[in-house]
C-alpha cells in the first residue's frame, strides 16, 4: 500500500526538498555517528562513508520526487548523475575539510561539526539542483 502524500507537499519543490534532504541526512548522519561513536572509525572515514550514503538517496529521491519532471530534463539521467556525482565531489571536499577545522583546530564537537557541514551544503545544493542539474528543457 503506497502512502498518499499532500497535494500541498506535492507543489511545492523546497518542503519536497527539505523531505528528501531529511532522508539522506538521517543516512549520512546515522551512518556518521554509527561508524565514528560506536565502532571507532577514523573522522573523517566515517564522514566520506555516511557522505557517500547521503548521496545515493539524496540523488535517488531528488530526481525522482522533488525535482521531477513532467516534461524532459535538460539533461539525461547519466549526465545528471555525473553532475551531481561532481558537485558531490565538491562537496565532500568541503565538507572533510570544514568538519576537520571545526573539530580538530576549533574544537567543536563532530556531532555539531558534521551539522554545521550539511547545513551549508544544502544551500548551495537547493539552488545548484533547481537552476542546472535538474533543470526541465525549455519548450518554445
Amino acid at each position: 500500500m503506497l502512502i498518499k502524500i499532500p497535494d500541498y507537499i506535492n507543489k511545492h519543490r523546497f518542503i519536497k526538498f527539505a523531505i528528501s534532504g531529511g532522508t539522506a541526512l538521517f543516512a549520512d548522519y546515522g551512518s556518521f555517528l554509527l561508524l565514528y561513536y560506536i565502532f571507532h572509525f577514523p573522522l573523517l572515514l566515517g564522514n566520506t562513508i555516511g557522505f557517500v550514503l547521503g548521496f545515493i538517496v539524496s540523488f535517488t529521491f531528488q530526481r525522482n520526487w522533488t525535482f521531477k519532471s513532467n516534461g524532459s530534463y535538460r539533461f539525461k539521467t547519466h549526465q545528471q548523475l555525473m553532475l551531481y556525482l561532481a558537485l558531490t565531489v565538491v562537496n565532500l571536499a568541503i565538507s572533510n575539510l570544514v568538519i576537520f577545522v571545526l573539530n580538530k583546530k576549533l574544537f567543536v564537537a563532530a556531532v555539531i561539526a558534521k551539522l554545521i557541514t550539511v547545513a551549508i551544503i544544502a544551500g548551495w545544493n537547493f539552488i545548484i539542483f533547481k537552476l542546472f542539474i535538474f533543470k526541465e528543457t525549455q519548450s518554445v
